[in-house]
């Protein structure tokens, strides 16, 4: 789901509009619609796509979506997460914040997940395209060869370009670099041009659902956006 939370706003209740499609969760005593369910329950979406979610109860509540998103059953749980090259850094940090106990309700139903510090791994991003190339569906080595190989992998994020350079699956360092540019900075610029044109304003996760379709309907006709994406395209 798109990286976008709200809180349920004072005098709209959630549940009288919710759709079985739609994603809303109880957690730390806040209901918050999450991902594509906030354009059609909240007009304050939240947010962060810099370093300073590692800090942010934004970031836990993400964790929170996700855990029961996937898990249909409460106990301890393991979490594997990636992190910019840029910030890898902070990882010991986001590891404290993420540790304990979740409560969340979805559903109806509520689940209890326990996170230890020591059971929380935060892998460089590009790791995990490295995985998929490594390992097969369940799990196992596939012997493609590429544990033994050298391998450079460059992964665009919202906010951050990590070029990252692996030997037999060990990330190098020193040849590695993480670049504070991403998508947000395209989507930013087309958010601009299409407000100017158009005179309409789109949260930045509407932007990148655009781009992904290409156009957006304006007075009953869609509007191409592909020459704008061309334009502010690094």
């Amino acid at each position: 789901f798109p990286s976008v939370i709200a809180a349920e706003q004072a005098g709209i209740d959630f549940s009288g509009f919710k759709a079985a499609s739609d994603f809303v969760i109880e957690y730390s005593g806040q209901r918050y619609a999450i991902g594509d369910a906030v354009r059609r329950l909240s007009d304050v979406p939240i947010t962060d796509m810099d370093r300073s979610r590692i800090g942010s109860d934004f970031y836990k509540t993400l964790l929170a979506a996700a855990m029961v998103s996937t898990l249909r059953e409460s106990g301890p749980i393991s979490a594997v997460l990636t992190m910019p090259l840029d910030w890898y850094e902070d990882r010991d940090e986001a590891k404290k914040l993420l540790e304990g106990e979740y409560k969340v309700v979805h559903n109806g139903q509520t689940y209890e997940y326990e996170l230890a510090k020591q059971h929380i791994r935060i892998i460089p991003e590009g790791f995990g395209v490295l995985c998929m190339r490594y390992l097969d569906e369940r799990g196992c080595r596939n012997g493609s060869g590429i544990d033994r190989a050298n391998v450079g992998i460059v992964e665009i994020g919202t906010g951050t370009t990590d070029l990252s350079f692996f030997e037999s699956l060990k990330v190098n360092s020193v040849r590695s670099d993480g670049l504070p540019y991403g998508l947000s900075q395209v989507w930013r610029a087309v958010q601009r041009a299409i407000k100017k044109d158009f005179k309409r304003n789109f949260a930045l996760h509407e932007i990148d659902e655009i781009i992904r379709l290409g156009a957006f309907m304006h007075n009953g006709l869609p509007q191409d956006v592909d020459t704008y994406v061309e334009s502010y395209r690094p």
